[in-house]
This record gives structure tokens, C-alpha cells and sequence, in this order.
């Protein structure tokens, strides 16, 4: 959810209500303003705080250009060298104030007004450029990232009716997210004025709304919402990722490499791998050597995970010791290593071959006896893919979630309902409950 020109309500409306639902968005500010506009001296700290509170300050230029050249015109610039002062001054402004130290990867255009040459120049300092118009629905890997399309509510009418009218608004929020639905694109949300009368402005309680379907489908994991930036890198790492699989009879190791500046993209992306039926109950994963948040998803037969792009290794594995795969390394393990001691098996731990060297000795004892007790399986939840319904009860283990989760497709799957909206962008794979007043 995009919002342009420093405004007042977005700073008193739009971030708290975004904060209060767990949903972030991306504010496109002229920082130089702040320092010679009187109205807005105070607002340096108050959008400090918005980004710390995890939302994307983004440039929409120092003074409110447009990203074109022309001298006989102040609403632009007079020479391509002060549009890159331009984006160099915006940056020195926001990096400070971003989350967690990140740098400023987004810009929106003034007027929606670029040139190709002012384009190429900035993409030097910025990863995507939003512009203030269509197309509605961007196509999952846009072929230019610095002519993104907008969606604005009311944008350009005179007649105050879009702010009034509380059906306008939601319903026009409610069609951006339909035309997501059925094209199986991204919708970039522009918003100006909340609860008045100006430029594109939305009724106040059909926004509201609007957060609450986001928010409430978030939480029934139907849709993604993230800021412009890591929407970006997301796209980005996801378009460049390399990755090998080495599969043995017990273990599944994944690489994924995007060949990036880590200290840039950094938003995780999800793989799914498909694992043999009965590995479901005694399954460990681990991330770099850690344990992993992972889910089992259609039926039990695929893991869904999170990965870095930046060269991590992921291992699926059978849990050492657990001769039954049950789930639990118990006495039942321990009697399958004792029946088969000093024996040459060629099912692995099946056999009491808890190391898989083909020999059953003290060293597969050892196995069980370090494993003795642990319940393997680190997932947070299981589920059958159709319908959400645990498959065996059993709950996540040692491993924390990361956030900013995405599927990556085929290699690198999108999505799994396979459709996203920016706002940052959000996904939605279900038909949305309408709400009228």
C-alpha cells in the first residue's frame, strides 16, 4: 500500500492503522520538505517512527519533481545531473531511517512524470520506479521495474463523491483485489488524501475496511502484504536464484544462491520439496546448520520452508535413530538396533543402521542413545494442503518463523494461491467477503 506526498493523514491515519492489523506499507516522501515547509517540520520524527515501525519510506524526490528535464518548468528538473543530486540527496535523507539500517531501494514518480534517460540514470541508485497510472495489474515479473503501474481511487475527480461515498471507495479496494484474483498479477495500491475531498481521495471507513480484509486474510494465510522494497527483492531474488538439489535414500540437501548483494536482498523466499510418504512423521530440517521453521503441505508429500538466497544450505533429513519413523527416538528404536547388532543391513536406519555406513555397531548406538527422547519433526504446523486440517498434531520443535515468507515457483514457485497485490503487494487466492456500511 503505496502512499504519495507527505501527507498529514497518512502519517496520523494510514501508518497506525496499518501497524494496529500487523501490516506494513510504503510511504513516498520529499524529504527536503520537511526542513522548508513550516507544516511539516515535525514530520522527520514522526516518519522516523512509522519505519521503525517496520514501514518503507520511499522517494518521491527531495522537492516534489517529476522525473523529467525541463528548465522552463520548476515542477521538473533542469539537467539530468541534478535529478541523480536528486536521488543521491533523497538517500543520504532516508537511509538513517529505515528499519533495521536497510537502504532505500523505491521511488515514485512526481506526477507519475519519468523519461527513459532519467530512468536508466536512476536505476543506479534505486532497485524499482512506481509510476501514477495502469496498468491495474503489473505480471509477475515485470519487464521493466521502474514503470510499475498504480491503482488510485478517484485520482484525478474533482467530484468529492469518492471520499464521501463509502461504496465508491470499498468498492473500487475491493476491485483492485479482484482484478488480482483473476489475473493472477500484482496491484500496487496509490493513495493520496484519507477522509478528504483531495487528489484521489478514499473515504475513511472503507480504508479501514479495506485493512481489515487484508488483515483478516493475512491471518487465514490467503494472502501476503509487504512493503514496494522487499515486494523488489523479492521479485529480484526470486527471477536470479540458482538452485541444486543432491538427493541421497536419506537426505535431501538444497543450495540457493542469487548471486546478490546480501546486504540488499534479504527477504527470505520459500521452497517447496517433495518428500517420500514416509518420511512425513521423522523428518529433521535444518538451515545453515539450525533448525528451520518448515510446514507439510499436500498431503503430507511436500515441505514448505524459508531460504535466504545468499548460498544457504538446507537439509531434509530422516532423524537419526528413529529406526520406525514414528516420529520418536524411544526403546522401540532401541530394540531394532539391538535385533539387528553386528549385522550388514541395506535399509539404513530401518535396520538399526543409524549412520548409514552399512554396518550395525556401537557407533549407531551412540546415534540413538544422542538422540534419545527428542520428538524430531520441526514443523509448526501439518496440513493436507486442502483444507488446513492437521495431519498428525505434532507441533514445531526448537525452530522459530521468519517473516516475509513467499513461495518460489516450478524451481522457484510463486506464491502458493499463485496471485499477489502490492500495496507493498499482497496475494489473494480465495474470493474475498465483501463488507458494506
Amino acid at each position: 500500500m503505496t502512499h504519495d506526498d507527505n501527507r498529514a493523514d497518512h502519517i496520523e491515519i494510514a501508518a497506525p492503522a496499518l501497524s494496529e492489523r500487523g501490516l506494513v506499507g510504503t510511504f513516498n516522501v520529499n524529504p527536503g520538505k520537511w526542513l522548508t515547509v513550516p507544516a511539516q517540520a515535525n514530520y522527520l520524527e514522526q516518519y522516523a517512527a512509522a519505519a521503525q515501525a517496520g514501514h518503507e519510506l520511499s522517494s518521491h524526490t527531495m522537492y516534489h519533481q517529476g522525473l523529467r528535464v525541463n528548465p522552463d518548468n520548476p515542477a521538473y528538473f533542469d539537467s539530468v545531473e541534478e535529478v541523480e543530486q536528486d536521488a543521491i540527496d533523497v538517500i543520504a535523507n532516508l537511509d538513517p531511517l529505515q528499519y533495521g539500517g536497510r537502504p532505500t531501494v523505491s521511488i515514485a514518480y512526481p506526477y507519475g512524470q519519468s523519461a527513459p534517460e532519467t530512468r536508466v540514470l536512476i536505476s543506479n541508485y534505486f532497485l524499482s520506479g512506481r509510476k501514477s497510472a495502469g496498468p491495474i495489474v503489473n505480471p509477475p515479473s515485470p519487464p521493466d521495474m521502474f514503470q510499475l503501474g498504480s491503482a488510485n481511487v478517484g485520482a484525478g475527480s474533482a467530484d468529492p463523491s469518492p471520499w464521501e461515498d463509502y461504496n465508491y471507495s470499498y468498492d473500487a479496494l475491493t476491485g483492485y483485489l479482484d482484478a488480482a484474483v483473476t489475473s493472477g498479477g500484482w496491484v500496487i495500491e496509490e493513495y493520496h488524501d484519507i477522509d478528504l475531498p483531495g487528489y484521489g481521495g478514499v473515504n475513511l471507513q472503507a480504508y479501514y475496511d479495506h485493512l481489515d480484509d487484508l488483515a483478516e486474510a493475512v491471518a487465514d494465510g490467503e494472502l501476503w502484504v509487504a512493503t514496494q522494497g522487499d515486494v523488489t527483492r523479492y521479485i529480484l531474488e526470486r527471477d536470479a536464484a540458482q538452485i541444486r538439489e543432491d538427493i541421497s535414500p536419506f537426505a535431501i540437501t538444497i543450495t540457493v544462491e542469487d548471486n546478490l548483494d546480501d546486504s540488499v536482498f534479504d527477504v527470505p523466499l520459500v521452497r517447496e520439496t517433495e518428500i517420500p510418504a514416509d518420511w512425513r512423521y521423522s523428518i529433521r530440517a535444518t538451515r545453515d546448520g539450525a533448525p528451520m521453521y518448515c510446514e507439510l503441505t499436500h498431503g503430507a508429500t511436500t515441505l514448505e520452508y524459508e531460504a535466504l538466497a545468499n548460498g544457504c544450505t538446507i537439509v531434509i533429513s530422516l532423524t537419526p535413530a528413529d529406526a520406525n519413523l514414528d516420529g520418536f527416538v524411544n526403546g522401540d528404536d532401541y530394540l531394532t538396533w539391538a535385533n539387528n547388532f553386528h549385522t550388514y543391513p541395506t535399509n539404513g536406519a530401518a535396520g538399526g543402521d543409524f549412520n548409514h555406513d552399512g554396518y550395525v555397531d556401537g557407533l549407531d548406538y551412540l546415534d540413538w542413545v544422542a538422540n534419545y527422547g527428542v520428538t524430531p519433526l520441526n514443523l509448526l504446523s501439518v496440513t493436507d494442503g486442502e483444507n488446513g486440517d492437521d495431519v498428525n498434531g505434532q507441533t514445531n520443535v526448537g525452530a522459530t518463523e521468519s517473516a516475509g515468507s513467499v513461495d518460489m515457483s516450478q524451481s522457484v514457485p510463486e506464491p502458493a494461491v499463485h496471485v499477489l497485490l502490492v500495496a507493498g503487494l499482497i496475494s489473494v487466492g480465495v474470493e474475498r467477503r465483501r463488507r458494506r456500511s
